[in-house]
């Protein structure tokens, strides 16, 4: 009678410590090794929680894609690993292979995605940083730099440019990263509209919807683009790269408690937007785009 009357007590407190493990995990890991894995409603948190990498439905089928977003406002997007090939149902897995392979699979175990590393290592993991960069690492580095990272999501941006992003070329691993718009504000697809660089002559970076010119932002003098305004912005700080491996721009945010960043819209317009500390709503700080004159080749 005594071993009845403790069974359900003794079931009840395991099942609340593995729900707790459970959550600690959904809530607190920004990591994963080879052999672990996150799906249907796990997620990797960065550290100070303003990132969250996991499954997202998207329109009103059962595609579902493995993106991150902002864990404070979790409508905003910064990063999707399958935009081109989502999953057809409710099930996904993301895991690491032992030779530093980034794989999404579906329920029959096809690969959905997966990313390639730039080098081989002993001691593999992928973890969500507080920038939303993705980055897969040997933890026996301990240089601790982005020319350390294996693989990073960086490289492969979606319609959002973040603090430490560049955009431009980076003969190195040969990626030209750019910025790509979205076809609808709910489906995870391709737009028609492109922001990217130009190297034919000197570099300048160049908006457009399909092959047609849009905006640019007018020829690297040596000190700044010349088409651009002055910056006059206290939130964003733009550095040009240029070496004999980089040709890019880079912005930082200059106030660490905010969050910034620069978002190419459906219809064609750059906008950097300011998320203050404390607050739940986006800023739109400036567009370009900004008037007729910004157009290429408007004539008046």
């Amino acid at each position: 009678m005594l071993i009845e009357t403790l069974a359900f007590p003794t079931f009840f407190y395991c099942l609340i410590a593995f729900s707790s493990t459970l959550l600690q995990f959904c809530i607190a890991a920004n990591t994963i090794s080879p052999g672990q894995s996150i799906s249907d409603i796990l997620t990797l948190v960065s550290s100070d929680h303003v990132f969250e990498l996991g499954f997202f439905p998207s329109g009103y089928n059962k595609s579902r894609y493995l993106g991150i977003w902002y864990k404070k406002t979790p409508g905003i997007l910064v990063w999707i690993a399958n935009q081109n090939n989502p999953l057809t149902d409710t099930y996904g897995v993301f895991t690491i292979t032992s030779n530093g392979t980034l794989l999404l699979l579906d329920q029959r175990n096809h690969t959905i995605w997966y990313s390639n590393s730039s080098r081989a290592a002993q001691t593999l993991v992928a973890q969500v940083l507080d920038s939303g960069n993705l980055i897969l690492i040997d933890v026996n580095d301990t240089s601790n730099s982005s020319e350390s990272y294996l693989w990073k999501s960086f490289d492969y941006p979606f319609n959002i440019w973040l603090p430490g992003m560049m955009i431009g070329k980076d003969t190195s691993n040969g990626l030209d990263p750019f910025l790509t718009s979205c076809s609808d504000s709910n489906i995870a697809s391709p737009g028609d509209f492109t922001y990217r660089f130009d190297y034919w002559g000197l570099p300048e970076i160049i908006l457009r919807r399909g092959s047609t010119r849009k905006y640019r932002t007018g020829l690297w003098n040596g000190v700044r683009f010349s088409g651009l305004p002055i910056p006059v912005n206290q939130y964003f700080v733009s550095v040009f790269r240029l070496n004999k491996e980089l040709l890019g721009r880079i912005y930082n945010s200059t106030n660490e408690f905010h969050n910034t960043r620069i978002t190419l819209s459906q219809s064609g317009i750059l906008q950097g937007l300011l998320l203050k500390k404390g607050s739940s709503e986006w800023t739109i700080m400036n567009a370009m785009p900004n008037d007729l004159c910004d157009n290429y080749g408007q004539w008046l």
